[in-house]
């Protein structure tokens, strides 16, 4: 289909200027009758015979081209409906599945983005619930050695009084 479309592109473009052309005869052939019969008298008729005659193989040229651009047209339109239907519907399938993909990836990026967040977030999470694990395990270690300095003590001041009571003795 792509060199129909490349052919087509080709027939607007030289009907075109084939036009251009048949309107730069028609105008040519008008001020040529008018400048040569000036001091005649010449009805509207002359006149259409004369641009007529001299714009007709030019005007034939743009009819003909513009006939094959609507024939090409029909055939184009023919052989995409009559004779490849299942093609004509796989490609449209095919843009219906990469649009919906599209759609799934904008999806699938939206997703990723929120998951990055919430692993972000639970990870911030975790390190203030590990922070605060390490501060209440010093704590608890604090007091331990407190209670242990305390313990010492006792058993210090006990040894002590022991002794004192020993040198009493």
């Amino acid at each position: 289909m792509k060199k129909e479309k490349n052919l087509r592109v080709f027939l607007y473009v030289v009907t075109i200027l084939s036009l251009i052309y048949t309107c730069f005869t028609l105008f040519q052939a008008y001020a040529t009758f008018t400048s040569y019969y000036a001091n005649m008298a010449y009805s509207f008729g002359d006149v259409f015979v004369y641009v007529l005659s001299s714009c007709y193989a030019p005007l034939c040229f743009t009819i003909i081209f513009y006939v094959m651009i609507a024939a090409l047209d029909i055939w184009c339109a023919h052989v995409e409906n009559a004779l490849m239907p299942g093609q004509v519907r796989l490609e449209e399938d095919a843009k219906k599945a990469a649009r919906e993909q599209f759609e799934d990836e904008k999806d699938l990026v939206k997703g990723e983005k929120e998951l990055a967040r919430d692993v972000v977030k639970k990870n911030k999470e975790n390190i203030d619930d590990l922070a605060k694990d390490q501060k209440e395990a010093a704590r608890k270690d604090e007091k331990l050695e407190e209670k242990e300095i305390d313990q010492q003590e006792r058993d210090d001041i006990k040894a002590t009084r022991e002794i004192e009571k020993e040198a009493e003795k």
